[in-house]
């Protein structure tokens, strides 16, 4: 089975991996495969392979949300988890409230600013 190119939506391209002829109409109403929050117009994301036990099948990701399946979370990024030697959590956001969505924009956005990094 082949998993073809990546396929995404919203108003612009967010990268060299979206390719013109793989643009597709933004699934409004559908679930986030990662937060659960429901895509509205306007919103940006890519459709990517899932394997599940009945098969693959293409779901739905915002950007910052797929993207943050890479980055790690926000204590992982700063270096404060396990991984590291730290002791922070997963969804350590050091006492701010962020839904998940919102902690994986702010993941992203530190992941792309390395001075923003601890231990950087």
């Amino acid at each position: 089975m082949s998993l073809g190119p990546i396929q995404w939506f919203g108003p612009a391209a967010f990268g060299s991996i979206c390719e013109p002829a793989q643009h597709r109409p933004t699934p409004v109403g559908q679930a986030c495969h990662w937060c659960g929050e429901i895509f509205a117009l306007g919103d940006t994301g890519m459709l990517a392979m899932h394997l599940e036990y009945e098969g693959c099948r293409r779901v739905p990701w915002h950007r910052e949300c797929f993207l943050r399946t890479i980055s790690g979370s926000v204590a992982h990024v700063q270096k404060r988890c396990a991984c590291y030697g730290g002791t922070a959590r997963e969804n350590d956001t050091q006492g701010m409230i962020l839904t998940r969505r919102e902690e994986a924009a702010l993941a992203v956005k530190l992941w792309n600013v390395p001075e923003q990094r601890a231990g950087s």
